[in-house]
């Protein structure tokens, strides 16, 4: 399945992790719950415009990443539901992306299992 998809922009993928991190450190709950949504619709909008991108992946484990942190703070179905969306997308990434895959994989495990 090779994809001659132009990759997304690595310097957008660096942008975006160190929005998350950086959010993290936020000095209130308000804080980082806003960084995160912010960084989950940024990376939402990178995805939907480089559907195919070879590096997507990346995108998608910032993505969950930030979705795992917003729903510790907010826990509705919203969140709930769009975690396991991603999730479900990880279980395609390759080999280079196995550590967010694994997590994925568990999470979705531990669902199918409750």
């Amino acid at each position: 399945m090779g994809t001659s998809a132009p990759p997304i922009p690595p310097a957008e993928i660096t942008a975006l992790e160190t929005e998350l991190v950086q959010g993290m450190r936020g000095s209130s709950r308000v804080d980082v719950r806003r960084a995160c949504k912010s960084v989950t619709r940024k990376a939402s909008a990178l995805l939907k415009a480089s559907p195919e991108a070879p590096n997507r992946y990346a995108v998608l484990g910032i993505q969950f990443k930030g979705q795992k942190r917003l729903l510790g703070l907010e826990n509705s179905e919203a969140n709930i539901a769009a975690l396991f969306e991603i999730c479900r997308q990880l279980m395609d990434a390759p080999d280079e992306y196995a550590e967010a895959r694994f997590e994925a994989e568990m999470l979705l495990l531990q669902r199918d299992q409750a």
